[in-house]
């Protein structure tokens, strides 16, 4: 087998030890796609006729499924990861302009005025089934809406040919 096609085979393969926490229900599964990646691998003339078999054999949907059936190890941060993570904290704070918690209580007062509104639609419309109206004001509506849309119908035909002739 060629090194770089292995070494293709090896990242996959020690992903799953190194990230990853395999279930004994499923470890035989782990092993037996591994073995199919080094069966393929033999007959890989380079990396990128290994990629291109991989992606294209469904290999690639087989090893995200496996590894949706294991559990994240946890990892522990090194020092320029946790500043750099403070780094683009900062950054994404100063961009927002310093508004994120005036955004998540935005949001929050948003949530509860959709809700309310529903709310207050569902019990307008409670008690008009309750009152035996709630045909009537439906019948209404839709000849409102009706009345509406033929007379933008009209204002559009001849708004277009009063237009046209000027």
């Amino acid at each position: 087998m060629v090194d770089e096609v292995k070494k293709c085979i090896e990242i996959r393969t020690e992903f799953f030890s190194k990230y990853y926490t395999v279930p004994q229900s499923i470890q035989a599964d782990v092993d037996t796609f591994t073995k199919e990646l080094y069966n393929m691998g033999e007959n890989c003339t380079d990396s990128m006729d290994f990629e291109q078999r991989f992606a294209g054999g469904g290999y690639n949907e087989k090893f995200n499924s496996l590894l949706m059936l294991c559990t994240p190890k946890p990892a522990s941060m090194t020092e320029e990861q946790k500043e750099y993570s403070k780094h683009v904290e900062k950054g994404l704070y100063k961009e927002s302009g310093g508004s994120i918690v005036r955004d998540i209580v935005d949001d929050a007062v948003d949530t509860m005025m959709v809700e309310a509104e529903e709310e207050a639609i569902a019990q307008r419309r409670k008690a008009m089934f309750e009152a035996g109206v709630f045909d009537d004001y439906t019948r209404a509506t839709n000849h409102i809406e009706n009345a509406k849309g033929l007379f933008g119908f009209f204002k559009n035909k001849f708004g277009k040919n009063k237009d046209n002739n000027e």
